[in-house]
């Protein structure tokens, strides 16, 4: 069972491995902006994301 994730809590997201090239990181750092129905909004250091990402996503 996951546990749910909390607003401003930081956590990894992994990229799939045909959106990144060898040198690119397997997974980068995201913060936890929003919560709504299981699904959450992340943000980076450069934007918020426009997908929304369940916490099975998020690790």
């Amino acid at each position: 069972m996951l546990i749910p994730l909390q607003i401003g809590q930081n956590c990894t997201l992994r990229v799939p491995d045909v959106d990144r090239g060898p040198a690119d990181p397997k997974n980068f750092l995201v913060v936890v902006m929003a919560e709504c129905e299981g699904l959450y909004t992340v943000g980076c250091r450069e934007r918020k994301l426009a997908s929304k990402f369940t916490a099975a996503d998020l690790q």
